[in-house]
């Protein structure tokens, strides 16, 4: 993590691919690698559709995964975010905004990361990781 959070992009999507070969099973392994390769300008929705037919993709994260892979939008993947227990919900709120967020900024869309990066520290509990990256990323963000 501390590669991605320097910006060490490709050497971070190298050992995050190591990692993905030994637990192909590891849903945040795969959700990093792609952003790990989409922050590196490296192609990264081939290798992740190839990893997403051995996840469970109807468990979270797994909608964070298909939102990546462009089979549901932003809206349904807040909804999939939901949950009736509200601490869960919250944690699924923060990953599901703060993976939002690396999607926009690897496309371009700072103003948009820069919300959704807004939304995922105010929501995610101490001791998250994607607490310190959003956090990280707004500070990379100060003009």
């Amino acid at each position: 993590m501390t590669r991605f959070y320097t910006g060490a992009f490709a050497d971070t999507a190298a050992e995050l691919a190591e990692t993905v070969a030994r637990d192909p099973a590891e849903h945040y392994a795969v959700l990093w690698l792609a952003a790990a390769r989409l922050r590196a300008g490296q192609p990264a929705l081939p290798e992740l559709a190839a990893n997403a037919e051995r996840l469970d993709l109807a468990a979270w994260p797994g909608p964070v995964v298909q939102f990546y892979l462009g089979r549901i939008g932003a809206e349904a993947l807040l909804a999939a975010a939901e949950d009736p227990d509200t601490r869960l919900r919250d944690w699924q709120l923060c990953e599901a905004q703060y993976y939002m967020g690396q999607f926009d900024l690897a496309a371009g869309r700072r103003d948009a990361a820069r919300a959704l990066f807004e939304r995922a520290a105010a929501l995610c509990p101490k001791g998250f990781v994607e607490l310190t990256a959003a956090r990280v990323e707004l500070a990379r963000m100060v003009p």
